[in-house]
């Protein structure tokens, strides 16, 4: 009998101890993993460099932010207003090039950065948000000590998990800037990583989801639970315009829809494409709609640059 006692108390040992390391291993993927420096970036990404949209060099800046170093792009523009560009999961300021064509017209200074665990900026991990919206409140310092503009002169612009954090910024903080454009954000992290799971690892994965938030909480000393954009969206009071494809298979087009109804503010706008777009590339297969789109709610709600 005693036999028998300690086998079953071996087998559950092993099982635990086994889900344990699974569990331990995933918050690793999830928060710890390799990231790609810029050169890395431009190798696979068909905008090399930002001679491509038609900027001229720009002034390298490296600043302390909390407890990080960040890398970014500073150009200079001609006039009062400013735009602020953060790129998405496991990319860099590369990727979010593509936005300035959109804005080329109103020659504001702009900023690209890479985030915190990204491209050529410093830190171990990634909080999608939980310390990334407090970043954003140093790196915008930095960008109006530079430029002399203040809040309702800047436009901040993001996809994927940087429009999501432009989001729970902009809530968290109540800050009134001058517009912000989130392209296909997600609308609660423990829900993207849900789905993700699903397709990556198949839907029996999901059982290891408690004990890797667990050590994800742990070990980045944070709350995935706080991370939220459709949460933080009813304290958004900064006019917004949100883009998402509905053939989005990465990030599906309800999480923009989620975050959009949880929005308190009338300077809103919900643009669902539909041209078949892959995730973040609606702005890539039909650049023209994408910009008259954008246009037509800057002349609505009467954005000025």
């Amino acid at each position: 009998m005693k036999k028998i006692h300690f086998f079953f108390i071996f087998i559950f040992g092993l099982l635990f101890s086994g889900y344990l390391w699974v569990s331990y291993y995933f918050s690793t993927k999830l928060a710890f993993f390799k990231t790609k420096t810029l050169e890395e970036e431009v190798k696979t990404y068909k905008i090399k460099s930002y001679k491509d949209v038609g900027l001229d060099k720009p002034e390298e800046l490296r600043f302390s932010v909390n407890d990080i170093l960040v890398d970014a792009w500073y150009f200079q523009g001609n006039r009062g207003c400013g735009i602020i560009f953060h790129h998405g999961f496991s990319a860099t300021r590369i990727r979010v090039l593509k936005y300035y064509p959109l804005f080329k017209e109103y020659q504001c200074h702009l900023l690209f950065f890479d985030a915190r665990h990204h491209g050529n900026s410093s830190g171990s991990f990634t909080t999608y948000g939980y310390y990334e919206k407090q970043d954003l409140i140093e790196i915008i310092n930095e960008f109006q000590k530079k430029t002399n503009l203040v809040d309702h002169q800047i436009a901040l612009v993001g996809e994927s998990m940087g429009a999501s954090i432009l989001i729970q910024f902009a809530g968290y903080t109540k800050r009134k800037f001058k517009m912000i454009l989130a392209d296909s954000p997600y609308s609660e992290f423990k829900t993207i990583v849900k789905e993700r799971a699903s397709v990556l690892y198949t839907k029996y994965s999901l059982i290891f989801l408690p004990g890797t938030f667990l050590f994800y909480n742990l070990r980045t000393q944070s709350d995935y639970n706080d991370v939220s954009p459709k949460r933080y969206a009813k304290d958004v009071i900064t006019p917004i315009f949100i883009v998402h494809s509905k053939a989005d298979d990465y990030t599906r087009f309800y999480h923009s829809q989620d975050i959009y109804k949880n929005l308190n503010l009338k300077e809103k706008e919900l643009i669902l494409t539909d041209w078949n777009s892959k995730h973040v590339e609606s702005i890539d297969d039909n650049f023209e709609a994408y910009n008259q789109y954008l246009k037509d709610f800057i002349k609505k709600y009467n954005i000025t640059f």
